[in-house]
């Protein structure tokens, strides 16, 4: 049986895995022109520079098009003030607890399992750092630093193009991150802000919720 926390999860790990999609872990060989790569050096900065040009891509085009995007969901305004509470001892403890003990580690290469372990020597060390985060309205630098891993999408895999960029950040920056996703979460609940449109990233919402909406509003234009 696979171990998942979802019916969904379960099911795409068993689609991954009969489609031959399920990752492995392998030496890359990239092609440069004519040219095989097998030094790792220099298929790293192949990469590195490849994701960085296409992040640039992107960024100079959404300043030349500007932001024409426009929702056909209303957000509700909210005039409201959001105050960050302070984290607590007992908060991040809960925090720490509902985070996925076997999450991949940073370019720190701390796992958080260890931190799971270590929490009664580090807890409050850690609520310090974390409320002058909140305090000052600064994300530290440390944590912004990402791990990339070139992950395979489909076709020839020593064409780099077939690679996208995941980045792994540090256990401490997704305890951090959390923290202020509960805040600011609690704040657009309490206020409505919220479309019921908005699947993503919301407790008992998924892609299922999302694909359940849209069949019931493809129904629904199908009788009328």
């Amino acid at each position: 049986m696979l171990a998942a926390k979802s019916k969904s999860k379960a099911l795409w790990k068993l689609i991954n895995k009969e489609s031959g999609k399920t990752q492995q872990n392998y030496n890359i060989t990239i092609k440069k022109g004519h040219n095989l790569i097998t030094n790792p050096r220099i298929i790293a900065d192949s990469f590195n520079k490849l994701f960085i040009d296409i992040v640039e891509d992107l960024l100079r085009q959404r300043n030349k098009n500007g932001n024409k995007f426009k929702s056909k969901f209303q957000i509700q305004r909210c005039s409201e003030m959001m105050f960050v509470a302070p984290v607590t001892i007992a908060e991040l403890e809960r925090v720490i607890a509902s985070l996925n003990k076997n999450a991949s580690a940073g370019y720190d290469k701390i796992l958080m399992l260890m931190i799971k372990q270590c929490m009664g020597y580090i807890i409050k060390p850690l609520v310090h750092i974390f409320n002058v985060s909140f305090q000052s309205g600064i994300f530290p630098d440390q944590m912004k630093r990402a791990r990339i891993k070139p992950l395979f999408k489909k076709e020839d895999k020593q064409n780099m193009q077939n690679y996208r960029p995941i980045s792994v950040l540090s256990v401490f920056s997704k305890i951090l991150e959390k923290l202020m996703y509960n805040r600011l979460l609690s704040f657009l609940k309490q206020h409505h802000i919220l479309t019921e449109a908005q699947h993503g990233f919301r407790e008992n919402k998924s892609t299922e919720t999302a694909s359940q909406s849209f069949i019931e509003s493809v129904q629904e234009a199908l009788d009328n």
